[in-house]
């Protein structure tokens, strides 16, 4: 099995991978179809729940992307992002504090279609829903500072039903310059869950994501 560090590099890979033609380079970043890579912050919660010890989970996401231009300043960007997401919960008895993880893992695929301004530095926002495919569900918890559930626990041994393929919308903007023969751009992002991730429970993502990307003409473009 791919081991989480290997499946990044490939994806980053992937990204850089790609030369770019003297064609593509003396085109405007408007009109330019890139390909590159992304990666950066996640913090997400689960909505719905109706527990007030629910709080954050801070993990991370990459991944690679495209950029294709449908104009002057339109522009369609798929993805394929490998994402952490979760919560965490904290409460307490008599004896003492209970902390505890919900750690889930997706390959999310978003199509995000957006309008960008300005030349040598542009701003960007953009919208798009996105498909969320379930990889890993796991669970831990820590009662006065021992293994409360031994070790890690998956959530379908905790009997938890997880949904294998959620949806969900994500929207935000971006800050995109050109460097070397490519484009870095520091981005952030708000995604919700439109559909429910467990079938026992009306539980829903919700997050924020801030990365950087960096996307290279690709040959004959």
């Amino acid at each position: 099995m791919i081991s989480k560090s290997a499946f990044v590099l490939v994806f980053i890979g992937l990204g850089l991978g790609s030369p770019a033609s003297a064609t593509a380079q003396t085109r405007s970043p408007m009109e330019r179809f890139e390909v590159g890579a992304v990666g950066g912050l996640n913090a997400f919660t689960l909505a719905g729940t109706g527990d007030t010890n629910i709080h954050g989970r801070s993990t991370f996401h990459a991944g690679i992307v495209a950029t294709v231009p449908l104009g002057p300043r339109a522009f369609l960007e798929p993805q394929v992002v490998y994402a952490g997401k979760g919560a965490n919960a904290r409460s307490s008895d008599v004896f003492g504090a209970i902390n505890s993880a919900f750690r889930l893992t997706y390959i999310e695929v978003p199509v995000l279609v957006g309008l960008r301004f300005g030349t040598r530095v542009q701003p960007r926002v953009y919208v798009g829903p996105e498909i969320e495919f379930n990889i890993n569900c796991e669970l831990t918890a820590t009662y006065i500072g021992q293994p409360y559930i031994p070790n890690t626990t998956t959530c379908a041994d905790a009997g938890l039903v997880m949904k294998q393929i959620d949806a969900g919308m994500t929207g935000g903007g971006a800050v995109a310059f050109a460097y070397g023969r490519g484009t870095v751009s520091l981005e952030g992002r708000y995604t919700v869950g439109l559909t429910t991730i467990s079938t026992i429970r009306n539980v829903r993502h919700r997050g924020l994501s801030l990365g950087v990307g960096y996307t290279m003409p690709l040959a004959g473009f």
